[in-house]
């Protein structure tokens, strides 16, 4: 009998050593069954910008099948676009696509890629894409970079504009990160969501305003309410992809650094061939349609070009000094 009771006590002895030391069932779940990161970007599924995140999302699914995946379940219509920054930080919802200048309340300094005259490739050798990640990581979320990059924006007008003094006291409709240039112009900066861009127009609530043109005219139709386009472009156009630091952290090391490699490597290179082209494309679309450009003279180009990037660092510089100068070292050629 004692001996049956000491071979019991051994076997549940061992029993227990084995359940200590192996992950439970549900552990070892978790780690088998893929993970699906559920996407809201800033703009419909429908608009061109939106449609780059689109592209990113069925590329990733290939590349990363059985493993990871994107679920990209709509755009404003789910979460409004100036909540899609919170939304992501709390995990309301695991990933979003939105415009980097509509998140400075939790990252003063997200917009600065908007203010960048180098390549994406430039910017990566910069090491700023990393110095970047780190600032999103303190500020609790993850950044997977950008989509819908380089593209350039334009002030469109109701008003032939000859020299740029010609917009002082204009209306002009901004996005928060545009607001230093137009107020550095003389202009009255209105800041507004995209679709509220037509009816302010066509009812003369402002003179102009400041978009680049994918998706102008197959989107919006602005071309309907718009005469003319301010040649020379200005800034890059860049679109933030975050994800929720709770569900990244469920990935494995290995594999995110996988993703963040694929990312920039395979799919960036791609993606800024391709949207370049179709930039081009759609700014000729919107000549087509009849918005007649204006080009000044090359002196005052280069003062307005110059005023740009010089008022926009410069509000960047102010609210963060230390980080901003290091940003723009990165940033500027």
């Amino acid at each position: 009998m004692k001996k049956i009771r000491s071979l019991k006590l051994h076997m549940n002895i061992c029993l227990i050593l084995m359940l200590v030391g192996m992950p439970s069932y549900s552990m070892v779940w978790a780690q088998l069954k893929p993970v699906k990161f559920k996407a809201v970007t800033f703009l419909p599924k429908g608009n061109p910008t939106a449609a780059a995140f689109g592209r990113m999302a069925e590329a990733f699914n290939e590349e990363f099948k059985g493993k990871l995946s994107i679920e990209w379940v709509g755009g404003p219509e789910v979460i409004p676009e100036f909540q899609l920054h919170e939304s992501v930080r709390s995990g309301m919802i695991d990933m979003v696509a939105t415009s980097s200048s509509y998140y400075v309340s939790i990252l003063p300094v997200s917009h600065v890629p908007m203010f960048s005259n180098k390549t994406h490739e430039e910017m990566r050798e910069s090491g700023f894409f990393d110095t970047f990640a780190e600032l999103h990581k303190k500020a609790g979320v993850i950044y997977l970079g950008e989509v819908a990059q380089s593209r350039p924006f334009h002030i469109f007008t109701n008003f032939p504009v000859k020299t740029p003094k010609d917009l002082m006291g204009k209306k002009i409709r901004v996005f928060p990160a545009i607001i230093p240039f137009i107020t550095a112009l003389g202009s009255a900066p209105v800041n507004m969501a995209m679709p509220e861009i037509y009816t302010a127009m066509e009812r003369g609530v402002v003179d102009g305003f400041v978009m680049a043109t994918i998706g102008f005219v197959q989107s919006f139709a602005w071309h309907e309410v718009t005469k003319y386009m301010i040649s020379p472009g200005f800034y890059r156009g860049s679109v933030a992809v975050l994800v929720n630091s709770k569900r990244w952290n469920e990935i494995p090391k290995d594999l995110q650094s996988k993703i963040i490699d694929w990312k920039f490597k395979v799919f960036d290179p791609k993606d800024e061939a391709y949207y370049t082209k179709f930039g081009e494309d759609q700014t000729k679309l919107v000549l087509d349609k009849g918005v007649r450009p204006i080009d000044f003279q090359p002196e005052e180009t280069k003062a307005y070009l110059r005023l740009a990037y010089d008022s926009g660092w410069a509000k960047i510089i102010e609210k963060s000094p230390e980080v901003g100068l290091k940003l723009k070292a990165m940033l500027v050629k």
